[in-house]
């Protein structure tokens, strides 16, 4: 209603033509390096504090149904974990992640992917993995992630933290 409104004071494009332009934008399941290329431009010209940002992440239940996208001759709605790992699962799961500034206000969503009875704990460590080391390049300062307490996060988290511990056993040097 209030974009119909716009158009009667504005010169706007139509909603088809604005959908028409939203479907020629690529959007795959994993870490979008065009976001983190636009951040690590952003980024450059803040101040330390502007860049400290929080991970923020969290699965969401889907609808059942099997979409088919003619134009790419692909199936979505199976479960599909990014880096080229497909499953023939039909995914009722999508897990977003989102990076969120502490002191400026930013909100920005990294990476997608779809889960068949939810993410395993493995394939969310690896995700963690990658996602916070492509943030971290494009010059964000992650300093902790946020997330509900659903049995696979809190196992995935509780492997990072005895990971960590581990390479500060291996490496001798005192956890802060």
């Amino acid at each position: 209603k209030a974009y119909r409104k716009m158009c009667s004071v504005f010169a706007l494009p139509s909603r088809k033509s604005i959908m028409d332009l939203l479907r020629k934008i690529p959007l795959e399941p994993g870490i979008n390096f065009q976001i983190i290329e636009h951040l690590k431009l952003v980024s450059g010209f803040e101040n330390e504090l502007d860049k400290t940002c929080v991970l923020l992440f969290d699965e969401i239940s889907l609808s059942a149904g099997v979409h088919y996208f003619q134009s790419e001759d692909k199936i979505i709605d199976v479960e599909d974990l990014g880096r080229n790992v497909r499953r023939t699962k039909f995914a009722d799961k999508v897990l977003t992640f989102i990076v969120k500034g502490v002191k400026r206000k930013y909100k920005q969503p990294i990476s997608y992917y779809f889960a068949a009875n939810g993410i395993k704990t493995h394939d969310l460590v690896v995700a963690l993995k990658e996602i916070i080391s492509a943030v971290q390049s494009a010059g964000l300062n992650i300093i902790g992630t946020v997330c509900d307490q659903a049995c696979t996060n809190v196992a995935a988290v509780n492997i990072l933290m005895r990971e960590t511990v581990h390479d500060y056993v291996k490496m001798s040097v005192e956890k802060r």
